[in-house]
């Protein structure tokens, strides 16, 4: 049971990571939430604006993306109802900071620091571990360094496979 809502929740930031799903016709949008119409102030930045982006501005954007993660320990926010959408919101930000990483050569680096940081902070959500190693793993052919999947567990490492 366990293992298929992780799954679910992966299949939800997979969703996210679908960069046409915006410019679907109204009658083809998605009947469930996403990232946009739960934090509709969170707009995706172009090409353009991640080539732009400066080293200061990353890493604020990743002191705000952290802020918004869920932790394994927050019963309430479990209880609440709330982390469908945290989740969400997390993972649109996780998008964005892996396009950042991406387009800016400049913030590859940085970019697989944090994600590997990230898919190894045991406060987190596994769903969350998974879906930065997947970034990491992306951006890692990118730096040409290889990532150590026998640090992870095996349960991770097949959840970010999902997702890449």
């Amino acid at each position: 049971m366990q293992n298929a809502l992780r799954l679910g929740i992966v299949l939800l930031f997979l969703v996210i990571t679908i960069k046409s799903h915006a410019a679907l016709p109204p009658s083809t949008q998605p009947i469930w939430p996403t990232a946009q119409s739960l934090a509709p102030n969170r707009i995706s930045l172009s090409f353009e604006e991640t080539k732009r982006f400066s080293s200061t501005q990353f890493q604020q954007k990743i002191k705000e993306t952290r802020a918004l993660f869920p932790k394994k320990n927050d019963s309430q926010l479990k209880a609440s109802g709330q982390l469908p959408a945290k989740l969400l919101e997390s993972g649109h930000e996780l998008r964005e900071l892996q396009k950042l990483s991406q387009n800016n050569p400049t913030l590859t680096k940085v970019g697989f620091d944090f994600f590997i940081e990230c898919s190894q902070d045991e406060t987190l959500i596994e769903t969350l571990h998974s879906v930065c190693l997947s970034h990491a793993l992306k951006l890692s052919n990118k730096i040409q360094q290889k990532v150590k999947l026998s640090k992870y567990p095996q349960q991770v490492v097949e959840l970010a496979k999902i997702v890449l």
